[in-house]
C-alpha cells in the first residue's frame, strides 16, 4: 500500500512515513510535531499520532 504523508501531502520518503494505527494516517517522521525519531519506535507496539493520543486522553 501507497501512503502519502497527512502534513506535507507527499509520499515520497516513504521508508520514513509512519502510519497511526488510531487513524490510519501516514506521517513523515519529521513533519509529525512533536518529530518522531524513527529509532524510538518498537515495531511490537502501536503508534498513535499527537491529534489520536490527544483523544484519547478525553
Amino acid at each position: 500500500m501507497h501512503y502519502i504523508c497527512s502534513i506535507c501531502k507527499s509520499g515520497l520518503d516513504e521508508d520514513h512515513i509512519i502510519i497511526c494505527e488510531g487513524c490510519d494516517r501516514g506521517f513523515h517522521s519529521n513533519c509529525h510535531d512533536p518529530v518522531v525519531k524513527l529509532e524510538t519506535l518498537n515495531e511490537d507496539e502501536p503508534w498513535n499520532c499527537k491529534s489520536c493520543q490527544l483523544e484519547a486522553q478525553l
